[in-house]
């Protein structure tokens, strides 16, 4: 029988990788961002 692994994980431990993975996304979105911004450019007429 296979063990559920994802329910005895550490409550800390989850949240340390919550907060890395937000930490990266914002960082990602913010240069999507500028990215967008230069690319309609022309529609901000």
């Amino acid at each position: 029988m296979q063990e559920h692994f994802h329910f005895t994980t550490d409550e800390a431990k989850i949240q340390k990788q919550y907060a890395a993975i937000l930490f990266f996304v914002s960082g990602q979105l913010s240069l999507i961002q500028m990215y967008l911004q230069h690319r309609n450019r022309h529609l901000l007429k």
